[in-house]
């Protein structure tokens, strides 16, 4: 069973215009940099290329997900409003959708609840979101300006311990206007050690502080990572991309390191969902500098971890 442990579904009213904005800009550079589309232009994207991505009854990932081969996606709502300007769409309307795209696909869904834990009724939406409409994690993001360990938020992380669900949070550098320090992997560290029940999932394996959240996995065997969103290093950089994915097994382990794809992040590239998960899957055929993955190892990061943590 292949699991993508980390995708979105997105519409436009879902994010502030801002957040759009930010992602237009870096697509318009990394495409200016490769040197397909010099004269490419922020207001191009958005007006021609971003239809690619709404996908609000989740029909495109569906698609997405068949033809790379993907058994289930855990889909994680994106709640960057509260500095940045609300959503068109509220949050709980967000959660309240995606839970039922969740629900009407069960055999290929599996809905996290999604909330920036400043918000007064953080507690009660995730409580409402695992008791009402299914929900089976929580998805917070601090580069939308928190950090992570503040203890105001405790409450929040006893209340998943408590309803036996991950917390699932990004882990390094993010797009402005989201802001990478509050969200450097060390932040972890107190809410793994005053949590030890909790299982918290640090996405992006941690981006540049890789080395700081291998770290950190070694020592707190309840912490967990997911290698999505380093399409750009796994298809243009194998050799250090195999270098960060060799270390992280070894320190992390096998058994808490999950497939992921930031899902639809890269539907504009040349860097499928299909694509990256064969280059995840021949990882054991390639021979690398750090040191070789075996056919068990790769196994468990396409989807045995994920279907132990989720119980599926």
């Amino acid at each position: 069973m292949i699991i993508d442990s980390h995708v979105h579904i997105w519409d436009e009213s879902w994010c502030p215009a801002v957040f759009w904005d930010g992602l237009a800009a870096r697509m318009a550079a990394v495409r200016r940099k490769k040197g397909e589309e010099e004269n490419i232009h922020v207001r191009d994207i958005k007006k021609n290329l971003f239809q690619a991505y709404w996908d609000p009854d989740g029909s495109k990932l569906l698609a997405e997900m068949d033809d790379a081969g993907i058994d289930v996606s855990i889909l994680l709502p994106s709640d960057v409003g509260f500095d940045l300007g609300e959503q068109p769409t509220s949050i709980w309307d967000q959660n309240r959708i995606i839970a039922e795209i969740a629900n009407r696909n069960r055999s290929r869904f599996i809905a996290y609840v999604g909330v920036d834990p400043r918000r007064e009724e953080a507690l009660r939406l995730l409580e409402t979101g695992v008791k009402e409409w299914g929900c089976r994690g929580l998805k917070i993001n601090p580069t939308a300006g928190f950090y992570p360990n503040d203890k105001k938020f405790y409450p929040l992380f006893q209340k998943a311990a408590e309803l036996n669900v991950p917390v699932l949070s990004h882990s390094g550098g993010a797009i402005p206007p989201l802001k990478s320090k509050y969200a450097q992997p060390i932040h972890f560290d107190e809410i793994a050690a005053d949590f030890p029940e909790l299982k918290i999932i640090c996405a992006h394996m941690g981006h540049g502080w890789w080395s700081e959240l291998n770290q950190l996995t070694e020592k707190h065997v309840n912490v967990y990572t997911d290698c999505s969103g380093w399409q750009f290093s796994a298809s243009s950089y194998n050799q250090y991309f195999s270098h960060v994915m060799r270390h992280t097994l070894n320190l992390t382990g096998m058994d808490r390191v999950l497939f992921g794809t930031d899902s639809p992040s890269y539907r504009l590239t040349s860097l499928t969902t299909k694509k990256y998960l064969e280059i995840i899957r021949n990882l054991p055929q390639k021979t690398s500098e750090s040191g070789n993955f075996t056919e068990e190892e790769i196994a468990n990061v396409l989807g045995g971890n994920a279907k132990r943590i989720m119980g599926i």
